[in-house]
């Protein structure tokens, strides 16, 4: 009796091993595609996942996300957008998959696309700024500036310490010319995020642009007597 229950305990035994070494593969996996590891690294990863059957629907979706984002790091839009095609139809009210798909398109100069993409990203969560930020910046490259300023205010009542949303609103400022504003943006995102090296660049060139634009030219400054072109012997 004893030997059989041995027996019945090692055939048990031998059944389950499989079973957690699948798991403990895919935990592994997880920790990959999950990670902020080397994009090729994530891409085979989540691929791995993607194509091993033993995963919910959910969880599938977020593996094709993972693997939409490691693509984009590549600039694989292609195959980013593709990715994002999956999330969709796997989770149609996943509000991010629309706006990481609209900045797929957005980078691939696919304006009205990403538009459209970014429009349900807003209406399937109010409460996030950055499809309001991505819409913004395509307004912006269009030159249609007070869309692009009312996108960024609108960003900013939702999350109104976002360092990227006052960069990007100067930088529209700075195009119209509205100097003081577009400085005031960029130290805005300075002071939220001390570390923001393009805020910085963007806020000298302000500067820089702010003085040639008001400077008298020296043939006006010897006229009014403000400054003189030639110091007097």
């Amino acid at each position: 009796m004893l030997r059989q229950i041995r027996l019945s305990a090692a055939v048990i035994a031998m059944v389950a091993l499989p079973t957690l070494a699948a798991a403990d593969q895919l935990a592994d996996q997880w920790k990959i595609c999950d990670g902020t590891g080397p994009a090729d690294q994530r891409i085979e990863a989540c691929t791995w996942i993607i194509k091993s059957g033993n995963e919910t629907k959910k969880n599938i979706a977020i593996a094709y996300g993972n693997r939409g984002a490691a693509y984009r790091a590549k600039d694989d839009l292609d195959s980013a957008i593709r990715d994002y095609d999956e999330v969709i139809k796997l989770d149609p009210k996943s509000a991010s998959s629309y706006m990481f798909r609209g900045n797929g398109y957005r980078a691939r100069g696919d304006y009205d696309r990403a538009i459209a993409d970014y429009n349900t990203a807003i209406k399937l969560d109010r409460n996030d700024a950055g499809p309001l930020v991505g819409r913004g910046n395509i307004y912006s490259a269009k030159n249609e500036y007070e869309r692009a300023i009312s996108d960024y205010d609108a960003a900013l009542k939702i999350r109104p310490k976002y360092p990227l949303a006052f960069r990007n609103r100067g930088i529209v400022y700075s195009k119209m010319k509205n100097f003081d504003r577009a400085i005031d943006d960029y130290s805005e995102a300075i002071r939220l995020d001390p570390t923001y090296a393009e805020a910085y660049d963007n806020r000298g060139d302000a500067w820089l642009d702010k003085r040639t634009t008001t400077a008298p030219s020296p043939t006006t400054a010897r006229r009014s007597g403000s400054i003189r072109a030639i110091p007097p012997t």
